[in-house]
């Protein structure tokens, strides 16, 4: 069956994390990203995925639990926020597919390029300095099955010009 779920945060601080992911069930896909980078939450949700918050390694219990789960796993960021040892523990059961640019800006373009076809509803754009924006909105962004985009201060860099383009949102 189709299962749905509200977007569901894993910190990774072992059993409980896997605890949680246990009363879950089967899973068919899982998000991965780093634990201070939560506000790409609104593809998990849109995906119905967990998103799996870690840091430099992965707990012993969590990795039991993704194991257990054996769903497809997709690293949101490049190597600086999701190390390759993470993700090389991760692909003894499969492929990991991992969504990156050359920074944050563009990470959040290819992320949406992925996750979103064009004429989405809404796209939210974030401050990608500015932590606490992208975190307060990711859950808006992700019940609305929307993109979360970051921009820069003073100026909208190319890759998210170009995302939004493709994107043609009827609002942003």
């Amino acid at each position: 069956s189709d299962l749905r779920m509200p977007l569901v945060w894993f910190y990774a601080l072992g059993a409980v994390g896997a605890s949680v992911a246990a009363l879950l069930g089967a899973l068919r896909a899982i998000e991965l990203a780093r634990g201070q980078h939560p506000q790409v939450g609104g593809v998990a949700a849109a995906a119905d995925s967990p998103l799996l918050l870690v840091g430099d390694s992965i707990p012993d219990p969590i990795f039991a639990e993704l194991f257990r789960l054996q769903a497809a796993v997709t690293i949101l960021g490049g190597p600086a926020s999701v190390s390759a040892n993470v993700a090389n523990g991760l692909a003894i059961w499969g492929p990991v597919t991992r969504l990156a640019g050359d920074d944050r800006y563009e990470t959040s373009a290819a992320i949406s390029a992925h996750s979103f076809d064009p004429g989405v509803a809404v796209a939210y754009i974030a401050s990608g300095l500015v932590f606490p924006d992208a975190l307060s909105g990711a859950p808006v962004a992700g019940k609305q099955a929307a993109p979360m985009l970051l921009t820069k201060d003073a100026e909208l860099p190319d890759a998210l010009s170009a995302e939004l383009a493709r994107l043609r949102p009827r609002s942003v």
